[in-house]
């Protein structure tokens, strides 16, 4: 949760800092939008080098919590993802409050999701929250890309 939050808190912080890589590297919103995903993709590889660390011990000291464990922990990855893309590809600018309350309705579905699996007893509950997102931000990145090869034909 805590690599999640400072993932989602570095994207904004390259979000509000576009305007900066505009002025030292010029181009379209799409080389833009580009630097700023190859900056963040620095920092995500980090990310999943510590939650490869994680979940090792995890698997192996409680594989029965596992499947609960490494469920929460990619459905708050993949929504970090989401959101990361939904805030480098936005047309105007965020500012806190509205920041905020995006973070705020994206913890809210998770939580939401973690808590139906727990209602429930049904860890899968969260792997087909898991899958959910990912497809939400596979057909985001799949639009962007149909959206940028339509402007360059």
């Amino acid at each position: 949760m805590t690599g999640v939050m400072v993932q989602i808190h570095f994207a904004f912080s390259v979000r509000a800092k576009k305007r900066f890589i505009w002025l030292r590297v010029g181009g379209s919103r799409a080389q833009i939008n580009q630097i700023a995903q190859k900056v963040l993709a620095r920092e995500r590889w980090a990310m999943a080098f510590c939650f490869a660390l994680w979940c090792v011990p995890v698997v192996s000291l409680y594989p029965i919590t596992a499947l609960w464990l490494l469920g929460v922990s990619t459905l708050l990855w993949f929504m970090m993802l989401f959101l990361e893309q939904i805030i480098l590809t936005l047309k105007g600018q965020l500012t806190q409050r509205a920041a905020f309350y995006v973070l705020l309705i994206f913890m809210g579905i998770v939580v939401s999701v973690i808590a139906l699996a727990n209602v429930h007893r049904q860890p899968l509950i969260l792997w087909f929250g898991v899958a959910a997102i990912f497809s939400l931000y596979s057909a985001r990145k799949l639009f962007l890309k149909l959206d940028i090869i339509k402007k360059l034909i």
